[in-house]
């Protein structure tokens, strides 16, 4: 629980309204002088449906607070100018996003930018403060407002879309344009945007040499067939043909130059085949001039360098995931360990680590050090994050500096989830979970069990604050989640043991959880229920297929086919990559790994929950089982959303829609799982 204020007298059980009450902060950068932080906070308005985001700034170290930007607007992406007199940011205040350039001794901000309707991300200011990087890739034309308006007056239809390449739709984004992002540098004084990449190269992560005449970017020429063959280039400032620099195939990203503008720092791992997170991903070094070979310098790491820890709700992260320390010889990043992420400082010649922040936490957001300062932005399971100094000198504990949760959590009846680890016997490796317990739990009686099973499926439950399982605990259920094989925190091998195994390698880790805690004594084995999204939603297919334990089960935005979900998914995967075989010709694995194979064994009464904009997890992965149960004759129902939500409804879709799942998904383990109760007459 955050510091601050002294509790409620009266605590109250957490509602559904208390999501939307939440103030979510994120995108933390510091002042060139270290003495003021810019944070986003995104706050919900239930009326209009939407959610909108402000920009505040935050002294330090006292920590008082001050809004800066005002309306019902969405500012995102703020970044100080090297002079600390400007922020630049994105904001929907114009008809499509654009640049907007706020000073910061006083008067009204401005556009700067012009740019046709698009995704505007990754600001980053020239070292001389004159110029402005980006990253643009425009929205398809059919798809612009303004389209939409002729249509509707001409009385035409929806637009017809004339498809070359397997990448041609985002979930969460909609279909993309023909164009790629690239990289575009703006004239601060004119607002005219350069591109400086071209033609067919996807581009990110863009950043300025210290001179402030070359830039080094990520890029890579082949997203349909090759998604993990991402290299560097070098490219003048004014433009022209990039050079590619000596790096190994992978994912790459984070790009940072060292101090002295020889070499260029990335977080990456090599791989071959789709990138589903089964690597570590580190900090690689790589030589400017090209006469050397990128390295690993942490390459003894048994832990990959993102922060992968789930929550429902999610803010925005760090403006780079690797941040150079004040002395330029050291670079701080997160790293997963064991449900938490946290902040390390590792020195670039290859010297000991430095855990700046850790605990059991997720650090979702960090800052580069100024003035031996850097902001972090942390959540635990109590609290869905603030802001807080950490002074790597001091070797202090972090001092909180924002309170925007406060007032609204210490009134809530919320409890601390108890870790457990249990060994499982069928697979001989160890499980990491927690258990949270109803508030004014008493081991004398008797509750039902909800296991939830995360997505990824290399992801990790942990330090993240969850609503969700806060609320339904708040009903009478004793909530169970765990880092089963495949989960990150737990080093490579862990990771790699579900390639190929879905569903075989973590069932019985899951069961032997569930068993565990059986044994404990309160919790009755009759009231079982499961659920999950995405690969959680795979899992919960693959449980009710495979046992008839549970009384209950919800499958949310789930997989249930991978031999069709392969071939309409917007993460298009390849032949003998991550997963072995292919749909079209060798598919017995797949199809072995696919529960609608054994659908006819689910006796579980079994709530589907899916979006029809889910384009990551097609919502005909839904229609299978739910198609398959009532020409079976099962106990199931359908509970289908519009396209306004997609893959991450629970995580961030329309406000009213997450209600509505929220309250399905309550309501199917109120029936099966809770005693009826009397009603007085």
């Amino acid at each position: 629980m955050p510091r601050g204020k002294a509790a409620a007298k009266t605590k109250r059980s957490i509602t559904i309204d208390d999501l939307f009450a939440l103030k979510l902060i994120g995108s933390p950068d510091l002042s060139p002088d270290g003495t003021q932080a810019i944070v986003t906070l995104q706050r919900c308005d239930r009326e209009k449906n939407t959610y909108y985001a402000d920009l505040y700034l935050v002294s330090v170290p006292k920590g008082e607070v001050r809004q800066i930007t005002f309306g019902d607007y969405s500012d995102s992406s703020p970044v100080w100018s090297p002079d600390g007199t400007t922020i630049a940011y994105v904001s929907s205040r114009s008809e499509a996003a654009q640049v907007h350039l706020l000073p910061m001794r006083g008067g009204d901000s401005r556009k700067l930018t012009d740019l046709p309707d698009g995704r505007i991300s990754e600001l980053d200011w020239s070292p001389d403060g004159k110029k402005l990087l980006l990253v643009y890739a425009p929205r398809p034309e059919c798809d612009t407002k303004k389209a939409a308006e002729e249509r509707k007056e001409k009385h035409l239809s929806s637009p017809v879309r004339e498809l070359e390449s397997a990448i041609y739709r985002l979930d969460g984004v909609g279909f993309l344009g023909d164009a790629p992002p690239r990289i575009y540098v703006v004239d601060v004084e004119s607002g005219k945007a350069t591109a400086i990449t071209r033609g067919k190269l996807y581009a990110h992560s863009a950043a300025w040499a210290p001179d402030g005449k070359a830039l080094a970017f990520c890029g890579n020429s082949d997203v349909e067939h090759k998604a993990w063959a991402w290299d560097v280039y070098i490219v003048s400032a004014e433009g022209g043909a990039p050079r590619k620099l000596r790096t190994p195939p992978g994912p790459k990203g984070a790009l940072t130059w060292t101090r002295d503008g020889k070499s260029l720092l990335y977080l990456g791992y090599v791989s071959e085949d789709d990138p589903w997170g089964v690597y570590n991903e580190h900090v690689w070094r790589v030589p400017v001039d090209g006469r050397g070979e990128a390295t690993d310098i942490m390459a003894d790491l048994n832990q990959t360098c993102e922060p992968y820890t789930l929550s429902d709700t999610p803010a925005a992260g760090s403006r780079n995931g690797l941040t150079l320390a004040a002395d330029g010889k050291s670079v701080d990043v997160t790293a997963a360990l064991e449900g938490a992420a946290h902040l390390i400082r590792v020195p670039l010649d290859g010297g000991p680590r430095t855990t700046l922040v850790g605990g059991h936490t997720h650090l979702y957001a960090h800052t580069p050090e100024i003035g031996g300062r850097i902001v972090v932005l942390l959540q635990t399971p109590t609290s869905p994050g603030e802001a807080f100094l950490v002074e790597p000198g001091k070797r202090a504990k972090p001092k909180q500096l924002t309170q925007f949760n406060t007032d609204l959590l210490v009134s809530l009846k919320l409890t601390e989830p108890e870790e457990r680890w249990v060994e499982c016997a069928a697979t001989g490796r160890k499980v990491q979970g927690w258990l949270l317990k109803p508030p004014g739990f008493n081991p004398a009686r008797k509750y039902p069990l909800l296991l939830e099973i995360h997505g990824g499926p290399h992801t990790q439950y942990g330090a993240g604050f969850f609503h969700e399982m806060h609320w339904l605990a708040s009903k009478g259920f004793v909530v169970l989640y765990t880092n089963p094989a495949g989960s990150q925190g737990r080093g490579e091998a862990y990771m790699q043991a579900l390639r190929g195994q879905w569903g075989d390698a973590d069932f019985p880790e899951l069961m032997a959880f569930v068993d565990a805690v059986v044994a404990e004594g309160y919790v009755d084995e009759k009231r079982l229920g499961v659920t999950g999204g995405s690969y959680g939603g795979y899992m919960t297919n693959w449980v009710v297929t495979h046992t008839q334990r549970f009384a209950a089960a919800a499958t949310q935005r789930c997989v249930s086919n991978l031999v069709s979900m392969l071939g309409n998914s917007d993460h298009p995967t390849h032949p003998d990559g991550y997963f072995p075989g292919n749909p079209w010709s060798k598919p017995e694995q797949l199809w072995h790994m696919s529960p609608i194979r054994v659908v006819e064994k689910i006796r579980t009464p079994l709530l589907i929950l899916h979006s029809e904009g889910d384009m990551r997890c097609n919502i005909e992965q839904a229609e299978q089982v739910f198609s398959a149960l009532r020409t079976l004759g099962r106990k199931t129902k359908f509970v289908r959303f519009p396209r306004e939500a997609s893959h991450g409804l629970s995580r961030g879709g329309p406000p009213d829609l997450r209600e509505k799942r929220l309250q399905a998904l309550g309501g199917w383990f109120e029936t099966y799982l809770l005693p009826k109760r009397k009603h007085k007459k």
